[in-house]
């Protein structure tokens, strides 16, 4: 979650310490009542099948945030959907050592890898006919 504005990091100090229901008044005052409102709505099965194969369920599991996340001098609140404590924390912990200067990213370009399966009466003329159209 990105806000417009840089986000001051005073309203997140301590947020670990704060009760539920003022971490979520603080989520209301940054990003909106409908973000704060849909914290807990469940995923209906057919919505969770539009997401991932092969689905067979759902479970649920708890929403923490990172914050004091700096990348390349913006501010972000990041939600994080994990069984496990010690990473949130170690999380929240590394950005807030990295603070002020927080950390600096940039991309040398994007790739993209694909695979496709064909089904062929004859497997070397599709090759050879693969081979003249790759470019």
């Amino acid at each position: 979650m990105e806000k417009n504005e840089k986000i001051e990091n005073s309203a997140f100090e301590k947020f670990y310490k704060k009760p539920v229901e003022e971490r979520i008044k603080i989520i209301k005052n940054y990003f909106g009542e409908e973000i704060a409102n849909n914290l807990n709505k469940p995923l209906s099965i057919h919505e969770a099948d539009k997401i991932i194969e092969n689905v067979i369920g759902i479970a649920s599991l708890p929403i923490g945030l990172l914050t004091n996340l700096n990348i390349n001098n913006k501010h972000y609140v990041v939600p994080m959907v994990i069984e496990e404590p010690s990473v949130v924390a170690a999380a929240n912990k590394a950005c807030k050592l990295s603070l002020p200067e927080g950390f600096f990213a940039e991309t040398e370009g994007n790739e993209m890898i694909g695979l496709v399966q064909l089904k062929v009466n004859n497997i070397e003329k599709a090759k050879q006919k693969l081979e003249e159209i790759k470019d």
